[in-house]
């Protein structure tokens, strides 16, 4: 997640020799370009930016762009068509994300069943291309009857998960598909208290984390 790969930034740049600003938007495309505009102003060698938004943060990348600053994009991509000449991205494929995800469940799942999904964030690339990769793949006889968005945390996972629950009884849903660990983890805890993973055939995450690989 963002924490570990702050921490191995840190750590690398401390080892090379070289000074790493940390900056965070608190989800807010308007801080983000409000901190962009900062470090320009401050005329930094270059700039690691992680995208909030496929469309919205655009416009923040342009800046360092038109500001001829290096700008390398971490985890998170732009929307496909965007016209951004960044250096280089950082991070994993996304849609090939999704797809294993798909791959995985159809082992789980031959004979199809009804599942809950819990999207990250509408809007951002990360989301859209994990969601798209395992629809892509995704057998037909496996049906989404629920989804809801958690914004990748644990916390709005339990808590939409918890929700589901109360609308589907038991038997009626046998596996959630999350856009990151995170959310997996939230939605296998507010399974847990509701005392029904008996029920379930798989709760799948993606990214391996420590807390889900710890879990598994």
């Amino acid at each position: 997640d963002l924490a570990h790969m702050t921490e191995a930034m840190e750590k690398t740049a401390k080892e090379e020799g070289v000074t790493l600003k940390v900056t965070d938007s608190k989800k807010d495309v308007g801080s983000e370009l409000n901190q962009v505009e900062d470090l320009i102003t401050r005329q930094v060698d270059a700039i690691i930016m992680q995208p909030l938004d496929g469309e919205a943060s655009q416009n923040a990348a342009k800046r360092v762009i038109d500001a001829k600053i290096p700008l390398f994009i971490l985890s998170t991509e732009f929307a496909e068509g965007a016209d951004i000449p960044y250096e280089s991205y950082i991070g994993v494929d996304d849609t090939l994300a999704g797809e294993m995800q798909a791959e995985y469940l159809n082992k789980v799942l031959p004979d199809g069943g009804d599942i809950v999904f819990a999207a990250g964030i509408y809007g951002a690339s990360w989301t859209d291309r994990r969601k798209s990769g395992f629809e892509k793949k995704i057998n037909p006889n496996i049906k989404t009857v629920a989804e809801f968005q958690a914004k990748g945390s644990r916390d709005e996972a339990k808590r939409n998960m918890e929700d589901t629950l109360q609308r589907f009884g038991p038997g009626k849903i046998v596996a959630v598909v999350a856009n990151n660990d995170e959310m997996a983890l939230g939605a296998a805890s507010a399974i847990k208290d509701a005392g029904r993973l008996d029920e379930f055939k798989a709760i799948v995450g993606v990214d391996g984390t420590p807390p889900a690989v710890d879990s598994t």
